[in-house]
Order: C-alpha cells, then sequence, then structure tokens
C-alpha cells in the first residue's frame, strides 16, 4: 500500500506537468518534414487504401485516444 506522501507527490508533479505543457508554445512546424509526412500519408497501399487511412482514425480522435 502507497504511503500518502506518495500520492501527495504524484499529484503534485502531475499539476507541474500540465503547467508546464500549457506554457510552452508548440514547436514550429518543420516544412521539409511536414512535406515529407503528407506524401508518405498519400502513398497508395492498394486500390482502396492509402497509408493515411491507417495512421489516422477519425473515431479515436473523437474519443480523446490518441494514435
Amino acid at each position: 500500500m502507497e504511503q500518502p506522501h506518495i500520492n501527495n507527490l504524484k499529484r503534485f508533479a502531475d499539476e507541474v506537468r500540465k503547467s508546464v505543457e500549457q506554457t510552452q508554445p508548440p514547436p514550429a512546424p518543420n516544412k521539409k518534414m511536414t512535406d515529407a509526412l503528407e506524401a508518405f500519408g498519400r502513398e497508395r497501399l492498394s486500390a482502396h487504401y492509402f497509408m493515411r487511412d491507417f495512421l489516422y482514425s477519425e473515431i479515436a480522435a473523437v474519443h480523446g485516444i490518441p494514435n
């Protein structure tokens, strides 16, 4: 069984992590990398599927599940 001070430390670490994530701006997109990833997603795997079909799920996005 965990001791109460361990739970307090975990809670504090989570709060600090969340506050840091909120204050740091997202990194600027790299044009070369963005173009390469877009081309990768447009790669045709078969007559009916593209790579992007396996990389992104709208249903997962709605439910907040990361791919």
